[in-house]
């Protein structure tokens, strides 16, 4: 049986979930499949799908599959994937960038 945290997340989806946060924090936008593989050290995009499916059940972004850039942070995963005292407010929202973290069409 995996460890969890808290949230009821392994610590790989904690560190996918950070990941993202601090993606949307750096560019004002979510990370392509391709970014968050090159982030996490993971050579495969099926595992960074893999992740976004999780951590969309377990109610911290909103994933849609398909999309470029389809995932949008909940405030819920903003709070538990930024790093403690981190969460920066932006005029986009509490994802810390500029612009939300809205998928792009």
């Amino acid at each position: 049986m995996r460890p969890r945290d808290l949230h009821g997340l392994t610590p790989g989806r904690v560190r996918a979930l950070a990941a993202i946060v601090a993606y949307v924090a750096e560019h004002g936008r979510p990370p392509t499949h391709r970014e968050l593989a090159e982030r996490l050290g993971l050579g495969s995009t099926q595992s960074v799908r893999d992740y976004c499916e999780a951590l969309h059940e377990a109610g911290m972004l909103v994933y849609t599959p398909g999309i470029a850039r389809g995932i949008a942070l909940t405030p819920e995963g903003v709070r538990v994937g930024a790093p403690a005292g981190r969460v920066r407010r932006g005029p986009g929202g509490p994802s810390g960038g500029s612009g939300s973290a809205q998928p792009s069409r």
